[in-house]
């Protein structure tokens, strides 16, 4: 990751209530306690307290892969992705321009691809890996321009051409209906407007369909006065944060307030809306993110913006994380001492290392998790940083991580729920 980019109790069953509140209850899997209320094609859904899993849920290391030294496929430099695809791990390895495969307990099995811009060769930037209706590996490869298409053994076979506005990286490779695949690009929006995010269905022959525009919602903007420029990265500050699942839902939400949507194909949508007590910004790391902010820009830039504007507390969100079986987990920034840092702002600004990244800039991150219907399930505890998106279906997390040494590894996790591992 590079730094640049971040500066940047049993009770009643639920019954949906058509056009009115129904009456708060705990779910009977857990503590869970709110309202929906449905109305049309949309849901609110508001998260009072308490979750469906009625505590806190962990990570159960259960498969580690990865070496300070050895054979080169058990070392990493770089990785882009990470899937489980038909029961064997694939690892997106941008520093060998591989994909390489592995076994659910890490034992490597094959590999395939390689550096270069001929038939099933890689580039540098490879964004994800998935596996087609038909069998096939699909690779994105933005440096290229197209998303490979493999047999299961890892030989080309087609490929797609990437189109001239696609934008890079922010959703996962997702499969239409009729053939093609899903990309996040930019397009022209209504009556000549500037461009904006969208998804688009897109296959061997070029766009199909309409594109599917992300939702404009309006938050609180903030920016600092930068040379003769307003900029808009103030620390802390809220922003738009939206991706798009697996099952074709864009999910997005303004991180001023804790809440999101979840629009599925058609229209219908899900609001989801959570009480939350906000993570206070201390006078230390609203300063120290100033000073960080202002040493991310080119030597020479003139400013004398105090980082008065800076919030009082921190976004709602950071980030939110589709999973193949339909949940969300969202991420957020918990408390950080920055007094317990070493390293000065304007060095830090130039620093890739996770583990300064995590200690000095994003601290404890705090993730919660929402089941498809929008109920809050609960807490995750034991993620680490991450270098790439982790890959979460139903109780199998697979995620990246480094030690104090520096190994980069990929690491096989089991979600545990609370009181499983009582009986």
């Amino acid at each position: 990751m590079n730094l640049r980019s971040i500066v940047t109790v049993p009770a009643v069953a639920l019954v949906l209530v058509a056009c009115g509140p129904q009456d708060s209850a705990p779910n009977a899997a857990g503590t869970w306690v709110g309202t929906i209320t449905t109305e049309g094609n949309v849901t609110t859904v508001v998260n009072e307290s308490g979750s469906v899993w009625g505590g806190t849920a962990t990570l159960v290391e259960e498969a580690s892969v990865g070496v300070e030294s050895g054979a080169d496929e058990y070392m990493f430099g770089e990785i882009g992705a990470v899937r489980v695809l038909d029961g064997e791990i694939y690892v997106v390895e941008r520093s060998a321009a591989a994909v390489r495969v592995y076994d659910l307990s890490g034992a490597h099995l094959r590999s395939f691809g390689r550096r270069g811009q001929g038939p099933g060769e890689l580039g540098r930037f490879v964004f994800d890996v998935a596996m087609g209706p038909e069998g096939r590996i699909y690779v994105g490869d933005f440096d290229n321009r197209r998303i490979n298409i493999y047999s299961r053994a890892g030989e080309p076979i087609d490929e797609i051409p990437l189109p001239g506005r696609v934008a890079c990286c922010r959703v996962p490779l997702v499969f239409a209906d009729g053939g093609g695949v899903w990309l996040h690009v930019r397009v022209a929006g209504e009556d000549g407007q500037a461009s904006r995010d969208a998804i688009r269905v897109h296959d061997a022959d070029g766009p199909v369909g309409e594109a599917l525009f992300v939702p404009e919602i309006e938050y609180d903007r903030r920016v600092f006065r930068l040379g003769v420029r307003d900029v808009e990265r103030v620390p802390f500050a809220a922003s738009l944060i939206w991706t798009f699942a697996h099952d074709r839902r864009v999910v997005v939400g303004a991180s001023d307030k804790y809440a999101f949507r979840m629009i599925r194909p058609g229209g219908e949508t899900t609001i989801v809306e959570r009480f939350w007590d906000p993570i206070p910004v201390t006078d230390e790391e609203a300063d120290y993110w100033r000073r960080l902010t202002l040493a991310s820009f080119p030597p020479g830039t003139e400013s004398s913006w105090n980082g008065e504007n800076i919030p009082e507390h921190k976004p709602a969100f950071l980030s939110m994380i589709p999973a193949a079986s339909g949940e969300t987990w969202v991420l957020r920034q918990g408390p950080v001492a920055v007094d317990g840092c070493a390293v000065e702002p304007e060095v830090m600004a130039e620093t890739s290392d996770p583990i300064l990244i995590q200690k000095c800039l994003l601290g404890e991150l705090i993730i919660d998790v929402f089941g498809r219907d929008g109920r809050y399930l609960g807490e995750v505890d034991g993620l680490p940083f991450m270098f790439a998106p982790p890959f979460i279906d139903g109780d199998t997390v697979i995620a990246t991580a480094q030690d104090e040494a520096g190994t980069i590894m990929v690491k096989r996790y089991r979600l545990m729920l609370p009181g499983e591992g009582d009986r």
